[in-house]
């Protein structure tokens, strides 16, 4: 089909469903099951083998990375099997991906060839893979672990963040590819949130314009998820469509799992002293 200039302006679609989303957090806090409850058709593309074997849903593990390109090309030739492809997640497909490249180069690491030729292509396979399987029919929605990391700055001062454990490289495409990129954790309650307005502390974002608003047009930062999952999207939808309510527990701030005082206390700091969290997606939009 030739390339063509378009006459019309782009229209943004109005059903979430229709957005390529992330959903981070620590292991077993639900984000499979979340993502399941996003669509009537779901299909889980299973990276860790058996890791999702208590839901009822449809889903096939992959031990290869040729396992995953056949699987692209299934759902290419079965339009319509599934309304959301949930890859689960992305730093196992990664590996997968990155051992499969330095197998065909003969090299046991990417870093092994010079002017990082072996990274590129190792990235250049990811992209070109992913970038298909999300250009087929259906939602895509993509999750990952999170981990409290240690950095330093210029100056060697030294601090928390809560990042993916993704590498740079799977990290960098995830940027390009999302459109919502939210956190699951527990709030200072213990209740699980869905954080999808980033801070210093915390990678998230979201890159649509006058979506994810309060009634009164003030920007959501979180989303109580309640116990079930089927609760959760449902809130995650509401506020997709500027429904959602305000209530008490969406003005707390993030709390990461186990023992991160220094995080905890560093985003309080933050809110407390008014800082509006940002769009932490590579860059503001």
């Amino acid at each position: 089909m030739p390339v063509t200039l378009p006459q019309t302006v782009n229209v943004p679609p109005d059903d979430i469903s229709q957005y390529t989303i992330l959903i981070s957090g620590p292991k077993k806090i639900g984000k499979t099951s979340l993502a399941a409850a996003a669509g009537k058709k779901p299909f889980i593309i299973q990276g860790e083998p058996r890791n999702s074997i208590a839901l009822a849903v449809r889903q096939q593990d992959i031990m290869s990375w040729l396992d995953f390109i056949e699987i692209a090309n299934l759902l290419e030739k079965n339009v319509g099997y599934c309304d959301v492809k949930i890859v689960d997640d992305v730093p196992s497909f990664y590996n997968l991906c990155s051992f499969h490249v330095c197998s065909k180069l003969g090299i046991e690491h990417p870093g092994d060839l010079g002017y990082g030729k072996g990274w590129n292509a190792v990235y250049s396979e990811f992209e070109k893979r992913l970038k298909k399987l999300q250009s087929l029919s259906g939602g895509t929605i993509y999750t990952a672990h999170t981990a409290v990391k240690d950095f330093e700055n210029r100056t060697g001062k030294k601090f928390n963040r809560l990042e993916t454990t993704m590498t740079g490289q799977a990290d960098k495409l995830m940027d390009a590819l999302v459109q919502i990129w939210g956190v699951m954790e527990y709030d200072e309650n213990n209740e699980r949130v869905l954080t999808i307005r980033g801070t210093d502390f915390v990678k998230a974002g979201c890159g649509l314009k006058g979506r994810f608003l309060y009634p009164d047009g003030e920007e959501v930062t979180q989303i109580p998820l309640g116990k079930t999952a089927e609760y959760g999207w449902s809130n995650i939808v509401k506020a997709f469509n500027n429904q959602l309510e305000r209530t008490q527990q969406t003005k707390t701030s993030i709390k990461p799992s186990g023992n991160t005082p220094a995080v905890v206390t560093m985003m309080k700091e933050g809110l407390a002293l008014g800082k509006k969290p940002g769009l932490k997606l590579g860059g503001n939009k």
